[in-house]
């Protein structure tokens, strides 16, 4: 039989022992070291030089004096000092450091750790809040109802409250998580580099990128799409014909010019202009058409050529107008310094459609085309703006069918290998206007001068019956009005 107890080698009272007084003493005084243990510090490698009956230390590493080779052992006083060596998982809490510590692993490690009277948990490896934590989730907490809040002044805080949380680099992933019956549905944070990444999920296994903010610019960029960008400056575009709509437009150079006038307007379309414009400059070269698309704001689009040269900078078609369409559009667009050419009956150089839309014009060389160099319906507002060539023929030159042409400064038409239209240079029907005194004209052409019709108006000023170019008498028909 042992003589001590397996646990806390209290001393066993033997049969027939004689002064059983002297080990149950023994093993009450242990008892009395041992529970609800509390020592008065474990910073002491040697005692201290006064000690009071009951004092309790933990002996620190180094031990010294009376306690050598008694490191992390129970120190107790009474009438001399009495060491106990601890079992692993024994608790004792360490008045002088506010700490609850706990042996483990041959050593005194912290449980929780305080000051003043507050107590807090420190490397605790797993941590359960009504849910049971494991390797995967160290932490897991399932409630209603979390809060955070800000360490007050009063409290001897700073009112303040910031939760950071770090990665190791930028491919490592940092984000908050957000599922639902435990598949994800989105995630916000550092995912894969450094940006700032919202995305969604519906399934929980794909996943789009709804919104990213670079790190380094701080440029918000909606993958997706979202919200128009808003311009707080004028802002350049280049097209050239060895770009590529993959660029991003923003330098004259292959590498970052787009490839299609289209693409260009499309990017300008997509922005809030403010009270700023946008200029697309055009390099060398023949280009598809082009749609006008609605703006937004109360800036301009001004696509610009070679103004010296226009016939450098040609916009083809032969599948619809070479600039615009009969779709409506709003928003005011200013075009100078290249050529227009379509094939194709039913294909207009200039079409301008909508009772929003504005388009300004100067410095361009009309060539050839299968209908009306410019169109003007419903509503739309074309003004002329500057000088410019005439040097192929077509249906007609001007018809303000609904809309309105206005010569808004000095201008002369340069008429290059007698152009002919075929229904007549000037024509304004369904009450549309065409206002163009003042304006000068070089050169001949053949066909029929003027055509008026419908309630509508040509205005020249009087300056007469011959002033539009041509060979043959103009007509004013059904109300129309040629002054």
């Amino acid at each position: 039989m042992s003589e001590t107890t397996p646990r806390l080698t209290l001393p066993l009272v033997a049969a027939n022992q004689a002064q059983k007084h002297v080990p149950i003493n023994e093993a009450l005084t242990k008892l009395d070291a041992l529970v609800q243990l509390s020592v008065i510090s474990r910073d002491l490698a040697e005692p201290p030089s006064e000690a009071e009956a009951g004092d309790r230390y933990i002996v620190a590493v180094d031990a010294a004096g009376a306690w050598i080779s008694q490191e992390n052992k129970i120190a107790s006083h009474d009438s001399g000092w009495v060491f106990t060596s601890p079992a692993e998982g024994w608790l004792a809490w360490d008045q002088g450091a506010q700490e609850l510590v706990v042996f483990t692993d041959g050593e005194w490690a912290t449980v929780t750790a305080g000051t003043e009277g507050e107590t807090s948990l420190q490397n605790i490896p797993l941590l359960g809040v009504g849910a049971e934590a494991d390797e995967t989730n160290p932490f897991s907490a399932k409630l209603n109802s979390a809060l955070w809040t800000a360490s007050v002044s009063g409290e001897g805080g700073s009112g303040d409250l910031r939760c950071v949380m770090n990665k190791e680099a930028a491919p490592n992933v940092l984000s908050l998580l957000m599922q639902s019956d435990y598949s994800g549905r989105a995630e916000i944070g550092l995912i894969g580099d450094d940006d700032l990444l919202f995305k969604v999920s519906a399934d929980g296994s794909t996943w789009k990128e709804s919104l990213r903010i670079d790190n380094s610019s701080g440029r918000v960029s909606f993958p997706a799409g979202g919200p128009r960008e808003l311009l707080t400056g004028s802002r350049t575009y280049y097209v050239r014909s060895d770009g590529s709509d993959s660029n991003d437009g923003r330098s004259d150079a292959s590498g970052g010019a787009f490839l299609t006038l289209q693409k260009a307007v499309d990017i300008a379309a997509s922005l809030d202009l403010g009270i700023h414009d946008v200029t697309i400059n055009i390099g060398p070269g023949t280009y598809d058409r082009f749609q006008p698309k609605t703006l937004v704001g109360a800036g301009a689009v001004r696509i610009v050529g070679d103004v010296s040269t226009p016939s450098n900078v040609v916009i083809s078609s032969s599948s619809g107008a070479a600039v615009g369409s009969a779709t409506p559009y709003a928003g005011t667009y200013y075009l100078s310094g290249v050529r227009l050419v379509t094939t194709g009956s039913g294909n207009h150089a200039l079409h301008v459609v909508g009772v929003a839309a504005v388009f300004d014009y100067a410095a361009l060389d009309f060539g050839s085309c299968g209908a009306t160099h410019v169109q003007v319906e419903t509503g739309a507002f074309v003004n002329i703006s500057g000088s410019y060539t005439i040097s192929g023929g077509a249906q007609r030159h001007w018809h303000a069918g609904g809309g309105i042409i206005f010569r808004g400064s000095p201008a002369t038409l340069t008429l290059s290998g007698t152009p002919n239209f075929s229904t007549c240079f000037a024509r304004a029907s369904l009450m549309g206007v065409l206002t163009v005194s003042g304006t000068a004209f070089s050169g001949p052409a053949t066909g029929k001068r003027y055509d008026v019709v419908q309630n509508a108006l040509i205005n020249t000023g009087g300056s007469g019956a011959s002033f539009f170019p041509g060979d043959v008498t103009g007509t004013d028909a059904t109300s129309g009005v040629y002054a």
